[in-house]
């Protein structure tokens, strides 16, 4: 949600997990994650942005986070949209989420964890345990929306070999469409077929094997590091082009695969980096050393408290 700086209001527009907002919320938890006092009983230093993100977690489950009608009962998240009633302003819900979102499930888990040296669920508060469940069912989604080889495209042959890649935005049939019953997720379709299909685009984002290293490394789970690599065999297979680099995928649901003319930075300096220590040593690169954009940050003790004015 926008914020004027002029007035200091904040502007009636959409409310999103996605793009505009998602650095937002993982500053919170990284902003107290790589400060630390000098007194080894104190622990961290900027305890007011861990406050701020414990309250926007409890907003986010609240008001923007769904489960679908669908057989696989996918937790998802929403958008609420700017709307007005009798003219007066309101929010409507929009069932969209783009894959910008797949940063939450790793953000969520990170913050139940927070650096310590083992993980005891008997020890979680009741948050913690809502945001551990919450993290691990929306990773589940942000994989399926990649593990797509169910749905039906043209012929049986093509099904068999459908692209392993995650569209850029996929969408929720409201409760009470009758469609709701019978699929999870869908890709939404231009109608005018001279429009860019932007919706099924796949651009070679980080975000869901971002938060898979950072499941893998919390839990040991090996089926994290089979989801990792089912991904990285799918875009060796479908984004990788001649020349050795890699292209944008024009619509995950095109066959033959059909590139955009460019290759997005975060691929090397995020998707194939955390494809990379998903499957390193774990000792390597502790997990709360990472800023939103995959570079690796000192921890140290502020020289002034950012809190105060």
């Amino acid at each position: 949600m926008p914020l004027s700086p002029r007035v200091n209001q904040f502007y009636f527009s959409q409310i999103r997990l996605g793009s505009r907002a998602d650095s937002y919320y993982e500053y919170l938890l990284k902003q107290y994650l790589q400060t630390v006092s000098l007194d080894m009983y104190k622990g961290k230093s900027e305890h007011v942005y861990k406050e701020m993100y414990d309250e926007a977690c409890k907003g986010i489950k609240r008001h923007l986070v769904k489960i679908s009608q669908g057989p696989k009962k996918l937790i998802h998240t929403i958008e609420l949209a700017p709307s007005r009633r009798d003219n007066r302003p309101e929010y409507r819900l929009y069932n969209k989420q783009d894959h910008l979102v797949c940063f939450l499930p790793g953000l969520l888990m990170l913050g139940v964890h927070q650096g310590k040296d083992e993980l005891d669920q008997k020890k979680m508060t009741i948050q913690e345990h809502e945001n551990w469940w919450v993290g691990t069912e929306l990773l589940k989604t942000c994989y399926d929306t990649y593990n797509s080889t169910e749905r039906k495209i043209k012929t049986i042959i093509e099904s068999i070999n459908m692209l392993l890649t995650k569209a850029e935005i996929i969408h929720f049939h409201p409760i009470g469409d009758p469609l709701s019953l019978k699929e999870d997720w869908f890709i939404k379709r231009s109608e005018n077929s001279k429009v860019d299909l932007l919706d099924g685009r796949y651009i070679l984002r980080p975000e869901t094997v971002e938060s898979i290293f950072i499941a893998f490394r919390l839990t040991g789970d090996a089926k994290y590091r089979e989801w990792g690599w089912q991904i990285f065999q799918s875009i060796e297979k479908h984004a990788k082009i001649q020349t050795g680099g890699y292209a944008s995928i024009k619509d995950v649901d095109q066959l033959p695969v059909v590139y955009e003319d460019k290759m997005e930075t975060f691929l090397l300096s995020e998707t194939f980096k955390y494809l990379y220590l998903l499957f390193e040593d774990s000792t390597i690169a502790p997990l709360d050393i990472f800023n939103t954009e995959a570079h690796l940050f000192p921890i140290f003790e502020p020289s002034f408290k950012s809190n105060l004015i």
